[in-house]
Parts: structure tokens; C-alpha cells; sequence
């Protein structure tokens, strides 16, 4: 199929365009033959059709004599009928084809069914219509660059508030970011995006509008609240380099306390405060979920080195985390993990209380002694472990 679709592009469209346009046409309206009798689990035939509509839309831009008012017809016809979701991106795909000329022809084409009391046969069909055809508003919107026009069309779903974060987004796109704090105030929580997009977008609008003291407590207000690296990063890039120092140690202390026991251990690693989160581990140990693997053993890597004991007690966390639910296609990175800790417990010189590496193996066999696929793992040299 793809081999068809790129034999159209490269070498019927340069030279008969409106040709390779009609058979792109029939190629994309095969797609309910082709899904009547191939499973596409994995995605890959709806791959080569959203390339197709986007390739269609390509096409058509360079036939010459194309009539944007009549081509608005056909892209509304195919938006309206996309049985399996495949032309969902069929407007944006046509936007150099209709121009601005094409583009209001089909803004009033859609306003027309919308405003037509006759869609549909029942209530939920008309519904759905009616969000299909509001959707394509919003494109044609977006395609224009065009904020008020998308706000005077999602206001016509009655949820204005609900999709405000998406309109704060365009209202700064277009340089009113006065206008984008103003739709994040009347955010209702809910829809679409979420409160991080609340967060950066009302940093970027503040710091438009010069606010950078404002823009900064924004900032530190979501560092205390989530730990977010990416945000005390950038706040800190706004500080004057004497302060900076003073605002890791802060914020670090703050990390330790954190209801979030993970972003607590990834912050202080983060920002080079190894010795923070080797507090945070020794304190908060029943806190820690062994079974996090990907995000604690790249935390015990960095500790290794200046903070032994809190590393081997991370492995060994993992370690049992493994054992303890008996899951055996796991054992080969237990006993990694293990074979680690006892790597590094040669550097401890303070066991604070923790059981030392021999007596851990040893209540590891009493406790785990029938487990015969994980022991033998144990006499792997460290070097081949290290290796893997």
C-alpha cells in the first residue's frame, strides 16, 4: 500500500497533479475495504492512509486551476464521512489547498449544517454531528491563526471554561498574554490539558507582560508543590549567581519533607544534592517502594560513589522487592542488584543500624531458600555483572 501511495507522490503528482489527486482520492476511500478485511492491530495500514490524506491535501495545492469554494465541499464531505478516524486531519491537510478564500467557504458550509435543525435522526447522532462539525470550526480556526474565532466556537459547546487552557495557549500564541492569565482564571479544572499547562503558560504570559518577579513565584510555588526539576532549573536561571547556591539548599530542604517519596530522593540527585538523598532514604526507608525499579536504580548508581550505605540499601529494597513477589523473570536483575549492593558495601563504614551485606545473603536464604532459578545467579563474578 505504501509502495502505491509514494508511486502517486513521486511520479504521477509532479507531473499530472489533479491526476494523482484522483487517485489518491480512490486510494484513501479503499480504507473501509481494507479494514473490512485486515486487522490492523499494530497500526500500520492507518499509518499509510493519515500520510495519504496529508499527501492528498499536498497534491492538490499545486493543481492550478482548483476552485477553493468547490474543494471546500469535498473536504467537508470527506470530514463528515471518516468512518475508522482516518481523515481526522483533513482540513489542516487542505489548508494551502482552500486558501483563505477556501477556508471561509468551508467555515460557512459547516455553519450552515450547523444551523440546519435537520441532522441526524436521534439526539445522540445529532450530538455527535454536531462535535464533529464544531471540531472542524476549531481547525479551520487554528489553521487561520485565529484565538477569537476559536473561542467564539467552543463557546458554542456551553463549556467555554472547560477547554480555557487551550484557548490561554492560543491567546499567547497570538501575543495577548494579558487576555491568556485572563482564561487561566477561568479554568473550571477539568477538560483538556491539565494544571502544569496552567503553570508554564502563565509563566510565559507573565514573563511577555515583564512581570519576572511574578513569574518567579509561579515558579517556586509549583518547586515546593511538585519538585519539578524542569521549573526550579529555570528558576534558578533567573536568579543572580550569588543567590543561587542559597535557593538549592532551600529547595533541597524542602524535598526532604515532600508527600511524594520518589520525587523527594529524584530532586536532591537531580540538583547534585547526593548527601540529601542519602538522608532522605535512611529516614524514609518503609516509604520507598521496591518495585520502582526504573527510577530507583539510576538513583543508586549516582550514590554509589559518596553515599554507599543509602545505595546498598536502594538494591537491596529492589532486591526483595523481586524475591518476596517470587516474580522469576526477574530474578537475574535481583540478583544484579544484590551483587551490586555487596559491591558497594565494601566503602560502608557505618552500618547506622542496617544489617550488614553477609547477614542480608544470609536472611535472604533463609527466606528465600527454595528459590532455586535465583541463587545461582549470585555466583556471577561482579565484573560480568557490572558489564551487563
Amino acid at each position: 500500500m505504501d509502495q502505491i501511495r509514494t508511486s502517486i507522490i513521486d511520479d504521477l503528482a509532479p507531473k499530472a497533479p489533479r491526476s494523482a489527486a484522483d487517485l489518491l482520492a480512490d486510494f484513501i476511500h479503499a480504507s473501509d475495504r481494507v479494514y473490512g478485511r485486515a486487522d490492523d492491530s499494530s497500526g500500520s495500514i492507518g499509518d499509510v492512509f493519515h500520510l495519504a490524506v496529508q499527501d492528498w491535501g499536498r497534491v492538490w495545492s499545486g493543481v492550478r486551476d482548483r476552485r477553493p469554494e468547490a474543494l471546500a465541499g469535498v473536504v467537508l464531505h470527506e470530514f463528515e464521512h471518516n468512518n475508522y478516524g482516518l481523515k481526522d486531519g483533513i482540513i489542516p491537510a487542505f489548508v494551502d489547498a482552500l486558501g483563505p478564500e477556501g477556508l471561509d467557504a468551508l467555515t460557512q458550509l459547516i455553519r450552515g449544517k450547523l444551523s440546519s435543525p435537520t441532522r441526524g435522526s436521534t439526539t445522540d447522532q445529532i450530538d455527535h454531528d454536531t462535535n464533529r462539525l464544531i471540531r472542524g470550526l476549531i481547525q479551520i480556526a487554528d489553521a487561520k491563526g485565529d484565538p477569537d474565532a476559536f473561542v467564539a466556537t467552543v463557546e458554542q459547546t456551553g463549556f467555554a471554561e472547560r477547554r480555557a487552557i487551550e484557548i490561554a495557549a492560543r491567546m499567547l500564541k497570538a501575543g495577548r498574554p494579558a487576555e491568556a492569565l485572563q482564561w487561566l482564571d477561568r479554568w473550571d479544572g477539568r477538560g483538556l490539558g491539565g494544571e502544569q499547562s496552567t503553570v508554564n503558560i502563565r509563566i510565559a504570559a507573565l514573563t511577555a507582560l515583564d512581570r519576572q518577579d511574578d513569574a518567579q513565584a509561579v515558579r517556586w510555588d509549583w518547586v515546593v508543590r511538585k519538585l519539578s526539576l524542569e521549573h526550579f532549573r529555570d528558576y534558578v536561571r533567573h536568579l543572580p549567581a550569588e543567590t543561587a547556591h542559597a535557593a538549592t539548599v532551600r529547595a533541597t530542604e524542602t524535598a526532604v519533607q515532600h508527600e511524594d517519596v520518589l520525587a523527594a530522593l529524584q530532586f536532591p540527585v537531580g540538583v547534585g544534592a547526593t548527601a540529601v538523598a542519602g538522608q532522605i532514604i535512611l529516614k524514609r526507608l518503609p516509604e520507598i517502594d521496591g518495585r520502582w525499579y526504573h527510577d530507583l536504580r539510576p538513583i543508586a548508581k549516582q550514590l554509589a560513589t559518596d553515599q554507599p550505605l543509602a545505595a546498598v540499601v536502594l538494591y537491596r529494597v529492589m532486591a526483595e522487592a523481586v524475591l518476596k513477589e517470587a516474580r522469576s523473570k526477574h530474578y537475574s536483575y535481583a540478583a544484579k542488584d544484590v551483587l551490586s549492593a555487596g559491591q558497594i558495601a565494601e566503602a560502608v563504614t557505618n552500618w547506622k543500624g542496617h544489617e550488614d551485606h553477609a547477614a542480608v545473603v544470609d536472611r535472604l536464604r533463609q527466606q528465600h531458600g527454595r528459590k532455586s532459578a535465583f541463587w545461582p545467579l549470585l555466583e556471577e563474578k561482579p565484573r560480568r555483572q557490572s558489564r551487563a
